[in-house]
């Protein structure tokens, strides 16, 4: 089975994927979205998207949700209703920083 991705990884990837919904001013996100959504652009299969550790826990949902949550600390997403997030106007500008100058505002 190949590694999963990096939390820091998937951070990146969820960041600019919040402002390619925001660009074509698709609906918020939700955390199935988001699980879903990453496991397709990592090319992940269905043993890697079904792996859990020992206590039980999916690594999949464990690393998308670590990754969302780091970035609603970092203010670049939040929540407009349950299970519902958008980027913030904070995460538009750091993204498109970032993409002018080819370095990832997400990670770090």
């Amino acid at each position: 089975m190949m590694p999963m991705p990096s939390q820091r990884a998937v951070r990146t990837e969820l960041a600019f994927h919040m402002l390619e919904r925001y660009e074509k001013a698709m609906n918020p996100m939700t955390t199935g979205d988001a699980n879903r959504i990453m496991a397709a652009r990592f090319s992940l299969d269905d043993e890697q998207r079904g792996a859990s550790y020992r206590s039980g826990r999916n690594q999949w949902v464990a690393i998308v949700g670590y990754a969302k949550l780091s970035l609603k600390l970092a203010g670049f997403i939040r929540p407009v209703a349950r299970d519902q997030w958008i980027i913030t106007e904070l995460g538009i500008r750091k993204l498109k920083e970032a993409g002018e100058s080819g370095i990832s505002a997400a990670g770090g």
